[in-house]
């Protein structure tokens, strides 16, 4: 009993230090996702999580880490880094790039569709994880992550466009909807006073 309550304060304890550095590593991108452009934080985060996947993979590649049961020993550090990448990049970044390639009236129907595609993902990855895990070990599986980590760092760097200004905002809208008005009532102004002159002529 008492080693099973020791595993599981060490669960929640690895968990706590898991969500704190993600939390840390969520933080920074605030400031230099304006300042560098989305593709360039989107390509550093995938760039960490081919590293941390890389990690992940081999702990379970080595023979003397697996024959001793130490994996976790490179396995911890590899999903600290892996879910670390995923928040720097491609996490916070999903949703704000895909309402940038849309113009605006099509943002709130595209992101709706793309947060259930996203729902659906997870859901197929999760259920998959344990059939794969059984027929080709954990290692196949986390070479088949880490192949897919590379392709998503290579589409990032080949095929994503920086989507920061691709489509004018609503703030831009709201600006030319000023000027349009502004000259509105400029024209108004100048009708109201061609037709008092006109009067005053007439008198």
């Amino acid at each position: 009993m008492n080693a099973g309550v020791s595993r599981r304060i060490m669960s929640l304890v690895l968990s706590f230090v898991i969500g704190t550095w993600v939390c840390i590593m969520a933080t920074p991108q605030l400031f230099f996702i304006d300042r560098v452009g989305r593709k360039k934080v989107l390509v550093f985060g995938s760039l960490i999580q081919v590293i941390g996947m890389f990690i992940l993979m081999l702990s379970n590649l080595i023979p003397y880490l697996v024959d001793n049961k130490i994996q976790y020993y490179m396995s911890l550090p590899g999903i600290i880094l892996f879910l670390s990448g995923i928040e720097i990049g491609i996490g916070p970044l999903y949703l704000v790039m895909i309402s940038e390639m849309y113009p605006e009236q099509y943002t709130s129907a595209i992101i709706s569709f793309m947060v259930t595609v996203m729902q659906i993902s997870g859901l197929i990855v999760t259920t998959a994880y344990s059939p794969l895990s059984s027929k080709i070990g954990d290692s196949g599986v986390f070479i088949i992550t880490f192949t897919l980590c590379m392709f998503q760092i290579i589409f990032s760097i080949f095929f994503v466009k920086e989507t920061k200004g691709m489509y004018p905002r609503s703030n831009m809208n709201m600006n030319q909807n000023m000027d349009m008005d502004a000259n509105t009532n400029t024209n108004a102004e100048d009708g109201s006073g061609n037709g008092k002159e006109n009067k005053v002529s007439q008198v």
